[in-house]
């Protein structure tokens, strides 16, 4: 969760008239949807011990919060829910809001297994779905044992 706080103060700091609990709730809005959604069982987990160096989630079934265009659409309506209720120019509350929000997407680009859809459920056909997903690696990046990961990928399929 703290890695997706950092740009929140930073935004509040140039003038957006935004409180700082606004902030935190616009860096992780897409995953407080996302729970709810795993709750409700609308998008899907599992646990599969070894999965990554940093946790056991196979978040195999995200089409509506990590997909890049569902994840545009939630950060839209964060920053609509946030103008509703800010005082003066709404423009310039809600483009920083909206930017906070999708810093969290960029920040799971650089930090997930390939599990953020493009535009769809990929993972739903395994045998095609790899191709239209983004993410980084299999493990997690700051580990130790961190090496590029389209090489140790490459050496894996030989």
């Amino acid at each position: 969760m703290g890695s997706h706080l950092p740009p929140s103060p930073s935004v509040n700091a140039r003038g957006a008239r935004v409180p700082l609990w606004v902030w935190f709730i616009a860096a992780q809005w897409m995953d407080f949807v996302w729970s709810v959604l795993v709750l409700m069982g609308i998008e899907k987990l599992r646990i599969v011990p070894g999965f990554t160096q940093a946790n056991a989630l196979d978040l195999y079934y995200m089409p509506y919060t990590h997909s890049l265009p569902g994840s545009i659409v939630l950060f839209l309506i964060f920053g609509a829910i946030v103008a509703l209720f800010a005082s003066g120019n709404r423009a310039t509350t809600i483009l920083p809001v909206v930017a906070v929000s999708f810093s969290h997407w960029i920040l799971d680009l650089v930090v997930h297994t390939p599990d953020l859809p493009l535009h769809d459920n990929a993972a739903k056909a395994p045998a095609h779905g790899r191709e239209r997903r983004l993410g980084k690696c299999k493990e997690h990046p700051l580990s130790p044992n961190d090496q590029s990961c389209a090489h140790r990928d490459a050496k894996q399929t030989q």
